[in-house]
C-alpha cells in the first residue's frame, strides 16, 4: 500500500487519496503509514472491522478517519478472534456511510 500510494504521489503530485481496509486490510493500512506513508499524503482513512483499532493511525488525526465496527464484531470489537462469523461480515450495509463521511461523491 505504502509503494503503490508513493507511485502514485510521483505520477500525479496533486493527487488526494483515501486508504481503506477490511479487517486484515484495516491492518495494512496501520502498516503504511508505519513504514513511510505520511499523514499529510492521504486525506483520510476508512477502516472496516480493524483488529487494530486501539492505538489509531500513526500520525492521522482522528477527524480524518472513520472507523465502523459493528456492535455484534468479535474481531474489532475486542471479544476474541471468534473467527469471521456475525457481525464481522455485515459491513457491506456500512459502504454508503464510509462515502458519505469521507466527503466523497
Amino acid at each position: 500500500m505504502t509503494e503503490l500510494a508513493q507511485i502514485t504521489l510521483t505520477q500525479c503530485p496533486n493527487t488526494k487519496f483515501i486508504v481503506s481496509g477490511y479487517s486484515q486490510g484495516a491492518m495494512v493500512v496501520h502498516n503504511a503509514f508505519r513504514t513511510g506513508l505520511s499523514p499529510p499524503e492521504a486525506s483520510g482513512a476508512i477502516l472496516f472491522a480493524d483488529p487494530l483499532r486501539r492505538p489509531p493511525i500513526t500520525g492521522l488525526p482522528a477527524a480524518k478517519i472513520q472507523q465502523f465496527c459493528g456492535t455484534t464484531e468479535n474481531i474489532c470489537g475486542g471479544g476474541g478472534d471468534g473467527g469471521a462469523t456475525g457481525g464481522h461480515i455485515s459491513y457491506i450495509a456500512s459502504a454508503d456511510s464510509a462515502i458519505k463521511a469521507a466527503g466523497l461523491p
